[in-house]
């Protein structure tokens, strides 16, 4: 798997406004275990991040795709107003 590069203007700017949004945040990149829709996309020379802007918790997270997978609303509706804005 090649490994993308984080110095692009998508993951700069991820990187300026996370703290904004959520004070002391720092935008880290990680390899997840699951699939992703950006496989196909690389496939095709198409670089794609993944990126996951909800605050979670560990109980959030070991949920996650799982029967009960479920945020908070009060992460779901931050994120909402931060995108929207």
């Amino acid at each position: 798997m090649r490994r993308l590069p984080t110095s692009r203007p998508t993951v700069q700017n991820i990187e300026r406004i996370a703290p904004q949004d959520f004070p002391g945040a720092i935008a880290l990149p990680f390899l997840s275990t699951g699939a992703t829709d950006s496989a196909s996309l690389r496939l095709h020379k198409v670089q794609a991040y993944g990126l996951d802007p909800f605050p979670l918790t560990e109980g959030d997270d070991a949920r996650m795709h799982g029967d009960d997978e479920r945020i908070l609303s009060r992460a779901f509706a931050k994120v909402s107003r931060s995108c929207i804005m």
